[in-house]
């Protein structure tokens, strides 16, 4: 007698414990119908022949029961933690605690955006067997199944430098042999992280102690400030940063602005000049016109 509760492997530990009853009540039985002092009748004979084939029949089902006790147990995970089969193997539900007590086998396994759907040998979907690709079940997968064979995936290409452009351990291999973009640091500093219109100096053992730790040179204009390092020197380094603290920078945004000024000013002197040519030659148009509308009304009425 089985529970709703019971899993394979307490139902098969039962069997075996009915069976092991069972088989001593057959040996009290074999024990009355043994041939007593060389009479055996032919009624006892035959219930001795047909005790031995139920207990050898007993005997080869407790070796099965057994087996299933020591054998192979559904284990519970994802499709993927499985292997990925796709058919030849057995379904035992989804539940959380414990596995169906009889599986399912699957012979196929249809994978869409939704996730899995386990069908039977006659091409129906197994009850419970639809379900997303990251939900555990139960499962007994022989290793012999077909599984899922991945793609293989492209070998990685190494990173390359783009055509024009230099690699950062370039640059700092420049940077440090004093290049056309990067003069050489100042005394006590060394260039820690050359950029393109910067440069991060950091202190040197050779710098005076009160130094700061770093410094933020303009590449432009050879101009520096005292700085933090790190996402700090980044900040005060582009071209808004520079804008701050640079002398250079703000002369130059100074010129550039006058200059925007001047080409402004100049564009609409133009502007003014064109619309004012536009309406002379349109008062004129309309004077001429004007003109010759006198002209001929003075005509007809002479006439």
């Amino acid at each position: 007698m089985t529970t709703k509760n019971q899993t394979p492997k307490d139902q098969a530990a039962a069997e075996v414990e009915a069976q092991a009853a069972l088989a001593a009540a057959q040996e009290q039985v074999l024990a009355t119908v043994h041939p007593i002092n060389g009479g055996e009748t032919d009624e006892a004979k035959a219930a001795r022949h047909q005790a031995l084939e139920v207990k050898h029949a007993d005997q080869e089902a407790q070796e099965a029961a057994e087996q299933a006790l020591t054998g192979p147990q559904p284990t519970r995970a994802t499709w993927r933690q499985h292997g990925q089969p796709l058919s030849g193997w057995q379904f035992f539900g989804t539940q959380v605690k414990t596995p169906n007590p009889k599986g399912i086998k699957v012979v196929k396994v249809e994978i869409d955006p939704q996730g899995l759907t386990l069908k039977t040998s006659a091409g129906r979907a197994i009850d419970g067997g639809h379900f997303g690709s990251a939900t555990k079940f139960w499962a007994l997968v022989p290793a012999e199944a077909p599984r899922k064979q991945e793609e293989p995936k492209a070998p990685k290409q190494e990173r390359t430098v783009a055509e024009g452009r230099t690699s950062a351990a370039d640059r700092l291999a420049a940077a440090l042999t004093g290049d056309s973009a990067h003069q050489p640091a100042p005394a006590g500093y060394e260039i820690r992280w050359p950029k393109g219109g910067y440069d991060l100096l950091k202190r040197t053992s050779e710098a005076p102690k009160d130094s700061p730790a770093w410094l933020v040179r303009c590449n432009t204009h050879n101009t520096t400030t005292p700085s933090t390092g790190g996402k700090a020197g980044d900040a005060l380094g582009t071209k808004a940063g520079r804008l701050e603290w640079c002398s250079g920078c703000q002369a130059d945004a100074k010129a550039e602005a006058q200059a925007a000024a001047k080409a402004a000013k100049a564009k609409a002197t133009q502007e003014a000049k064109a619309e004012a040519a536009q309406a002379a030659e349109a008062a004129k148009a309309e004077a001429a016109q004007d003109a010759t509308a006198e002209h001929d009304s003075a005509a007809k009425s002479e006439g």
